[in-house]
């Protein structure tokens, strides 16, 4: 677990959580979100692929919704990032994978799906899949 943010940028211009090009996935367990890392890095070693502990996801949801922009707050974005708080509420670990493009995403959901998950989406330039 590194609960360091990946270099890339993750939050769009209204201040909500958005890590373009990535996907964020959450799991029962430190074991399971680190078994799934595991595989993405070494399928994808540019993925980045990083583990977050539900105590900072925690932090960084409840920061992200305390703090929103008025135009955070009409997007489906803010409403991902309550999921996120709901999930670390619940004690979920977390995933983050830098994985641009449709071939890294679905290498990345392999991995993911071979563990029990309770929500996986892609962020996109300018949209959110939920993969789930």
């Amino acid at each position: 677990m590194t609960d360091k943010l990946p270099d890339h940028d993750l939050f769009d211009f209204g201040g909500s959580f958005f890590p373009s090009d990535s996907v964020v996935a959450f799991f029962n367990s430190e074991a399971d979100a680190n078994a799934v890392k595991a595989e993405i890095n070494t399928k994808l070693p540019a993925a980045r692929c990083e583990v977050f502990s539900p105590k900072k996801v925690h932090e960084w949801a409840s920061d992200g919704l305390a703090n929103a922009g008025f135009i955070a707050s009409l997007g489906y974005g803010i409403k991902i990032v309550e999921k996120h708080e709901e999930l670390s509420k619940a004690g979920k670990w977390s995933i983050i994978a830098h994985v641009p493009g449709e071939s890294g995403t679905e290498i990345a959901m392999a991995a993911i799906r071979k563990k029990p998950f309770f929500q996986a989406n892609k962020y996109n330039t300018l949209t959110v899949e939920d993969l789930s």
